[in-house]
Order: C-alpha cells, then sequence, then structure tokens
C-alpha cells in the first residue's frame, strides 16, 4: 500500500472532487470505506465538484454494493447533475470503496473542468461516512 502521510489529504473536504489522474499532478489521499478506514493514494489534479449532496446520495456505497447495483449507483450520478458527465469505471483492482469511486469523465461541456480532461481517468472522492 502506498504510503498516504505524504499526500495531500482531503479528509476535512466539505464537498466531493475529482481526481483526474495524471502522472505530473499532486499526490492526493482521502480517509474511504466508512469504517475501513482505508487512505488510497491517487495522482492528478483536484477538480471541486457543486453538485449537490453527492456525499449524502452515495453514502454507504462499497465495493459490493456497487458491483451488485453498476446500473442503480450510475443512474445516482446521472441525477446529480452528471448526467453524461461521468461513468463508472472498472480497473481490474477493488474499483470501489466509498468515498473514492472509479470513474471516466465523459464529456466536459458544463465549464466544471477543461475540455481536455474528457475521456480521461478520474477518482470520484468526498467526505467519508464515518
Amino acid at each position: 500500500m502506498e504510503n498516504y502521510e505524504d499526500a495531500i489529504q482531503l479528509w476535512n473536504m466539505e464537498s466531493a472532487a475529482l481526481i483526474v489522474l495524471d502522472e505530473n499532478g499532486a499526490r492526493y489521499s482521502n480517509q474511504v470505506g466508512g469504517t475501513a478506514c482505508s487512505h488510497p493514494v491517487a495522482v492528478g489534479f483536484l477538480v471541486p465538484l457543486m453538485c449537490g449532496d453527492v456525499c449524502e446520495r452515495m453514502e454507504g456505497v462499497s465495493h459490493a454494493t456497487l458491483e451488485s447495483c453498476r446500473e442503480d449507483a450510475q443512474a445516482e450520478l446521472d441525477s446529480m447533475g452528471l448526467d453524461g458527465v461521468l461513468e463508472l469505471r472498472e480497473t481490474g483492482e477493488r474499483d470501489f470503496h466509498e468515498a473514492w469511486i472509479h470513474v471516466t469523465i465523459k464529456k466536459t461541456d458544463h465549464g466544471m473542468m477543461p475540455d481536455s480532461y474528457a475521456g480521461r481517468a478520474a477518482i470520484l472522492t468526498y467526505p467519508n461516512s464515518d
């Protein structure tokens, strides 16, 4: 497991954000996985999201629920004003934790991020529920 202590820690975020994955970016970590208190690290650029109640709506989302309810989780993202913007992404690893969800940026015409981010891999992260 990567050392999260030298990463920018997002534990005190009050809203959701995307970490657009890019090897030239900063190292970010968040406490995720509910009571599992995991601390994954991602390298990229942070994009704050102003998309309403993502924290409450995704609260309790875990690896198991996303695997069994992928369509419902995608519909939840779409209903938060992210319709067609973010798509759940599989990585071949344990893809999802509460507050650390692998996504692909589908379009950027909403003005939240540069056009060059379309098609890029990202992590959707938000305050952990524990």
